[in-house]
């Protein structure tokens, strides 16, 4: 009886290995994902007529920022959004007196900076904000109602001597900031600016640019975050970093010992907007440019007042807020790094489901994919008909795998969930599923098509005398695919099906631009208040690198008992 049960674990320790790990895991995962996650994100159903449905992101602060997320301790004035989370900012705090000044309801949905400005023509939201300019470029597509003009910052080296005079926050004429930059270029060392990426700062046909050459300094290095800006100026790579004055203050408040913000005087630029479904039959342009020109310049510096508050908190609760200067930075980073990885608990889940079903599923789909392709490829049919639509089937999974593999996933997960959006009413309202469902279709679909291909490609590499013997010891075409094809061509695709696992995940890395909530997303949102890239970035690198390792040493156990 002992030696019958050694010998059915040491044939079946797989299946038992699978069922005692992996499906508990992946139930689990599914469980924290559709049941626990969700239900802190759903909200009450809510008339469209007595409610305003505003979209925001969460990486450019002082504008909007995360506030925190249900069930935990959040920003004092941070605004519940849908999903789970907190909205803070001056955008929010904006859309809060609009709503109440139209005496409707404000709710408040998060958005991925790309998916954010589709949301208004899709009708998903009712308009949006996010610091962003009324742009030629946009206006072709939506109207826009300016509601803060921001004077222009420039962020500075607390050591540069060139603007030792200045102290921070003050005010600096144009033509004397002009003669600071025109003695430097004289003496061959002209003055060099960053901006954001894209920016209004980054534009050459923009007039905020032209005025900027026009002031002797020259633009370079643009980079992607307001965070990187101001590490290129405390770092020496750049002399001053250009944004609107609000956002260059709250780089300077989050470095007071390096870095420091003058208000240029004498420097205009175009006003940041929010956005709406372009020439809507309800008037509600109409009505929210009414709200805008009730809201004082004592409103916003209360609400500039308030989101840096909620600032100074978010930084505090993701311990980031600004130290004394460590004596050992290696020490205190990774203590840091240490501190915040709790909070990366919710996005290390979603994107370990996501990974997860995304192989399962596609492994199943890559099963059904095979056959069309074997069937695809066998030639014992005489019929012309037939043979037509074995070769359109072939041809056509061929191409579907070369498309998937030629497209780059950030690009297939833009047009996919665009195109969703347009078209499916599930898509348009619910953000937290919609997006969730993107992601998993797009790794499915990649998984299944990549197994596939391997599969197909080690049956092509099989002994064609194993099945010619097979059919002699009077196996049927069903037995010899099941017992000899099949078997040895999944022992050779195991090692791969892991390597799947790993591409799944760093592949879940881009969905943050459809907001799902997963790693880069959340590390995204920590940089945005904290303006520091290091610890943020070293915490999810630390994530992926013992994920990705597991996985080695799982399947490098495997090819050993094999």
């Amino acid at each position: 009886m002992k030696t019958q049960f050694s010998d059915f674990l040491k044939q079946n320790y797989k299946k038992l290995l699978f069922a005692l790990v992996f499906l508990p895991l992946s139930v689990w995962l599914n469980y924290m994902v559709f049941v626990t996650f969700q239900k802190k994100g759903e909200a009450a159903e809510v008339s469209r007529e007595d409610t305003l449905v505003f979209g925001t992101h969460t990486i450019l602060a002082p504008f909007a920022f995360s506030g925190g997320e249900e069930g935990k301790e959040h920003a004092p004035n941070a605004l519940k959004a849908q999903g789970g989370k907190y909205a803070s900012g001056f955008d929010p705090l904006v859309a809060k007196k609009i709503a109440d000044l139209m005496g409707k309801k404000l709710v408040i949905k998060h958005y991925g900076f790309p998916a954010l400005l589709d949301t208004p023509q899709t009708g998903t939201t009712d308009f949006v904000m996010g610091g962003m300019n009324s742009s030629p470029e946009r206006l072709q597509v939506m109207d826009a109602v300016n509601y803060y003009s921001p004077p222009v910052g420039f962020l500075l080296r607390k050591d540069d001597a060139r603007f030792k005079d200045y102290q921070n926050g003050q005010t600096v004429p144009y033509d004397v900031f002009k003669q600071i930059a025109l003695d430097a270029k004289n003496q061959n060392k002209p003055l060099k600016y960053t901006t954001i990426t894209r920016s209004l700062f980054d534009l050459k046909d923009k007039e905020p640019t032209q005025k900027l050459e026009g002031l002797k300094i020259e633009g370079g290095n643009p980079r992607e975050s307001a965070a990187e800006c101001s590490d290129l100026v405390q770092n020496k790579a750049a002399d001053m970093c250009v944004f609107e004055y609000p956002a260059a203050k709250s780089l300077a408040d989050r470095k007071p010992d390096a870095l420091k913000v003058v208000k240029l005087e004498g420097f205009a630029v175009e006003p940041v907007s929010l956005f709406l479904q372009k020439e809507r039959p309800d008037g509600l342009k109409e009505k929210l440019q009414l709200a805008v020109n009730q809201i004082t310049e004592q409103d916003r510096e209360e609400f500039f007042k308030k989101a840096s508050e909620d600032e100074a908190k978010m930084a505090e609760l993701t311990q980031s807020a600004p130290k004394e200067k460590a004596k050992n930075v290696f020490v205190e980073t990774t203590v840091q790094v240490f501190k915040i990885l709790p909070s990366y608990f919710k996005p290390l889940v979603i994107s370990l489901t996501l990974a997860v079903d995304g192989l399962l599923l596609g492994f199943f789909l890559s099963l059904f994919l095979l056959v069309l392709k074997l069937f695809g490829a066998s030639k014992n049919s005489s019929n012309k008909c037939v043979k037509y639509l074995k070769k359109g089937l072939f041809t056509t999974v061929d191409a579907l795998n070369n498309a998937l593999k030629s497209v780059p996933m950030i690009i297939q997960v833009l047009l996919l969930s665009k195109f969703l959006v347009h078209n499916f009413d599930f898509f348009k309202h619910n953000a937290y599923l919609g997006s969730f469902y993107t992601g998993l279709m797009l790794l499915v679909v990649n998984a299944g098509a990549n197994l596939s291909s391997l599969m197909f490609r080690n049956i092509q590499y099989l002994d064609k005398g194993q099945m010619e013997a097979a059919s002699a010891l009077g196996m049927n075409q069903k037995q010899v695919f099941q017992h000899i094809v099949f078997e040895q061509t999944f022992k050779r695709t195991v090692p791969s099906i892991w390597e799947q696992l790993i591409i799944n995940l760093k592949d879940t890395a881009v969905f943050g631009l459809i907001n799902v909530a997963n790693l880069v997303l959340k590390a995204q949102e920590d940089t945005a208040i904290s303006f520091s890239i290091t610890v943020p970035f070293l915490a999810i690198t630390l994530i992926y690198l013992v994920l990705v390792n597991v996985v080695y040493v799982l399947n490098r156990k495997n090819n050993k008992l094999n």
